[in-house]
C-alpha cells in the first residue's frame, strides 16, 4: 500500500514540473521591482533641513549680540553665503545627502563632481548674487545711482517664473515622488532610500489621531471667541455666591455677578467686580484702580465729577447707577 502511494507521488510530481520550470523562467527574466521614494520623506526632508539651517543660524548670530545692527545688517548676505557653503561642504559634498534627508532615510543617488558644482552655485551662488544685485551694479558701473527700472523689473519677472516652476514641480513631486525642487530636475538630483530595508512606514492610526486633534483645536479656535465667557462667568459666581448666603458663609458684599445689569462708564461693558466711587456711580474695579492710578482725582464720564476715592459695592445697601 505504501509503495503504491509513492509511485502516485512521483507520478504527479512529473506532470507538474514543466509548470515549475516554466515559472521559474519567467522569474528569472522578471526585473526586479522598482524602489519608490515616498514624497512625503522627501518633502519632510526639506522642511528639516530649513529648521536645521534656521537654529544654526539663530546660534552664530548670537556671536554677534554686542554689534550694532547696522554692521550685521551690511553683512547679512555674506554670513547667510558662509553659512550655507558650511553645510553645503559636510553634508551633500562629501556625504552626497543632506541632514534633513539622513533623518527621513534618504541620500541622492551617486553625484558627479559637475552635479554638485552647479547644485552650489545655483542654490547659494546665485541667490546671493540676487540680494547682493544693487552693490555689484554699483561696482561695476561705478555710479551710485540704484539699478534701473527696467533691470528691477526683469529679476522680478525671472523670480516670477522661478516660483510658477515650483509649483509645477511640487504639483510633479506629488504625481511621481521623483524631484523636490526645479534645481534637483535641473541637475538630474534623484533620491533614494539610505537603507532601503528601513524605508518609512506610516503610521496611519498616527496620522488619524493628528487629523482629529487638529480639526477639534481648529474648531475650538472658531469657538471660544464667539462663547459669551463673560456673562457664563457672572452667572456662575451669582449661582455660588446665592448659594453660600443661603448656607450663611457669604458675606454681605455681592460678587461681581450682581452687577451683571450695569455697565461701566469706562470700559462701557457689564461691570465685573463692582465698586462705587465717591460721586456715586459705579465701575468695575479694575477700570476705577488704573485710572486713579494713572491720574489721582480722575473725571467721573457720566456726571464728571472728580474722583477722590472708591470702595468696593455692597449688595445689602448699594444700588447700581
Amino acid at each position: 500500500m505504501a509503495a503504491e502511494v509513492q509511485q502516485q507521488w512521483k507520478k504527479e510530481a512529473k506532470k507538474v514540473q514543466p509548470i515549475l520550470q516554466q515559472l521559474n523562467r519567467k522569474l528569472s527574466v522578471s526585473s526586479a521591482p522598482t524602489e519608490h521614494t515616498l514624497a512625503v520623506n522627501q518633502l519632510d526632508a526639506e522642511i528639516l533641513d530649513k529648521e536645521l539651517s534656521d537654529i544654526l543660524r539663530s546660534q552664530f548670530m548670537k556671536i554677534f549680540t554686542f554689534f550694532k545692527d547696522d554692521v550685521i545688517d551690511r553683512f547679512q548676505p555674506e554670513i547667510d553665503a558662509l553659512l550655507q557653503v558650511l553645510v553645503y561642504r559636510i553634508s551633500i559634498w562629501s556625504q552626497e545627502r543632506t541632514y534633513g534627508q539622513q533623518l527621513q532615510n534618504l541620500k541622492f543617488k551617486p553625484l558627479s563632481i559637475r552635479q554638485k558644482l552647479l547644485y552650489l552655485l545655483l542654490s547659494i551662488g546665485i541667490p546671493y548674487l540676487l540680494k547682493r544685485f544693487q552693490v555689484l551694479y554699483q561696482l561695476v558701473t561705478g555710479s551710485q545711482d540704484p539699478p534701473p527700472n527696467e533691470v528691477v523689473r526683469r529679476i522680478g519677472r525671472i523670480e516670477r517664473i522661478y516660483q510658477f516652476l515650483s509649483t509645477l514641480n511640487f504639483l510633479l513631486l506629488l504625481w511621481r515622488a521623483d524631484y523636490v525642487s526645479p534645481i534637483h530636475r535641473l541637475l538630474g538630483m534623484q533620491q533614494t532610500y539610505l537603507r532601503p530595508q528601513m524605508a518609512r512606514r506610516v503610521s496611519f492610526e498616527y496620522m488619524n489621531r493628528q487629523l482629529v486633534w487638529n480639526a477639534f483645536t481648529e474648531f475650538m479656535v472658531f469657538l471660544v471667541p464667539i462663547v459669551p465667557t463673560q456673562r457664563i462667568s457672572k452667572i456662575w459666581n451669582n449661582l455660588v455666591y446665592n448659594a453660600t448666603r443661603k448656607l450663611g458663609w457669604a458675606s454681605g458684599s455681592a460678587p461681581a455677578s450682581d452687577a451683571a445689569g450695569g455697565v461701566c462708564p469706562l470700559c462701557l461693558s457689564p461691570v465685573s467686580t463692582p465698586f462705587i466711587a465717591s460721586c456715586g456711580d459705579t465701575f468695575c474695579y479694575y477700570c476705577l484702580k488704573v485710572a486713579m492710578m494713572n491720574d489721582g482725582t480722575p473725571s467721573c464720564p457720566k456726571c464728571s465729577s472728580a474722583i477722590e476715592s472708591m470702595r468696593r459695592w455692597n449688595a445689602d445697601t448699594d444700588t447700581l447707577t
